[in-house]
């Protein structure tokens, strides 16, 4: 387990090392006797980053700048859910493409990407920023495991 520091220095909790086992990792504790999975994402935002955007420089800093961006990539996410899925089914828009709809959705946003980075590119990006790409290519890797393990739980339960 290692510590996650706020931008004054200050220990505010703890994330999983990749090294450890399923049980640690379940055990692991954040704020005090609170698991992560309990605490709202927008409260570990707030005193994280303590409402500040962060540049990562160090390991730390890494970890600061993803729970910042992947807080912003659920909202996003959520968003974007309730305009094109609705209230009951969160792959109701990706169901006729399935899984492979999702990828070329993901090779879309790559392509996007690659336009953005390009310096010879002439064409106007101020509808989407490379940030914003970033987060939409995050999003849509979440929604394909999400619907992989959707598909896979609801073909084990037809067959129990």
């Amino acid at each position: 387990m290692a510590e996650v520091k706020n931008k004054d220095g200050a220990t505010v909790g703890y994330y999983w090392d990749v090294h450890e086992t399923p049980d640690e990792r379940s055990d692991r504790i954040f704020m005090g006797m609170t698991k992560v999975d309990q605490v709202p994402i927008k409260e570990i935002k707030a005193l994280v980053t303590n409402g500040e955007a962060t540049t990562p420089t160090t390991p730390e800093e890494l970890t600061l700048f993803a729970i910042d961006f992947f807080y912003d990539c659920i909202q996003v996410s959520k968003e974007k859910n309730a305009r094109y899925a609705g209230p009951v089914d969160p792959f109701k828009n990706f169901r006729l493409g399935g899984t492979y709809g999702i990828a070329i959705r993901m090779t879309d946003k790559v392509s996007r990407l690659l336009t953005l980075l390009d310096p010879m590119n002439k064409i106007d990006s101020a509808d989407e920023t490379i940030e914003d790409t970033c987060q939409d290519l995050a999003n849509y890797a979440m929604l394909l495991a999400g619907m992989r393990k959707n598909e896979n739980e609801t073909t084990q339960t037809k067959k129990g």
